[in-house]
């Protein structure tokens, strides 16, 4: 707890430096035993939809050196309708000028 503190405080003390991003959103629900599988292309829409078009800073990027990423979540239970117990895995490559 200690620890999860100090990076709360560091986090709000340090200001962000951010860049728009371009995330491909790939959910994996195989586990999940249900008939309406259309709820996690819904996900993936609703995730990609969000992480792609929100600005994160007040600079203009093209699209060119937006950060691309690569989010698989893996949905492993659905204890009730609407709730989720998944793992994520995040990957990302930002492009590097003049190197």
């Amino acid at each position: 707890r200690k620890h999860l503190f100090v990076v709360v405080i560091l986090c709000a003390i340090v200001p962000a430096v951010g860049q728009e991003l371009n995330f491909k959103v790939t959910v994996n629900a195989d586990q999940i035993q249900t008939t309406d599988r259309a709820v996690f292309k819904d996900m993936e829409r609703a995730f990609a939809n969000f992480l792609n078009t929100r600005k994160w800073t007040n600079d203009s990027y093209g699209s060119q050196e937006k950060i691309n990423c690569t989010l698989f979540l893996n949905i492993k239970e659905m204890p009730s309708i609407g709730n989720f117990t998944a793992n994520a895995q995040i990957a990302s490559a930002r492009p590097v000028y003049n190197s």
